[in-house]
């Protein structure tokens, strides 16, 4: 899809490799599909409910189930 703005390739992104393993990492900025918008981010934060995630547990465990 074609943007009215130039869009970079690449964005920083933090992402949890592992317990306690967290990296500010280079990742592909998402391709824009029809239907879709593309934010810049100014900031954000982790909330500390998720700090036990990121440093005790681990990541969420998805869970799967069929619906009837």
């Amino acid at each position: 899809m074609k943007s009215l703005i130039n869009i970079p390739e690449k964005m920083k992104a933090l992402v949890l490799y592992g317990v306690g393993d967290l990296r500010v990492t280079e990742v592909d900025v998402p391709k824009l599909e029809k239907g879709t918008v593309l934010l810049k981010i100014k900031a954000c934060g982790i909330c500390s409910s998720d700090m036990p995630r990121c440093f005790v547990t681990g990541t969420y465990l998805a869970m799967s189930f069929q619906v009837r």
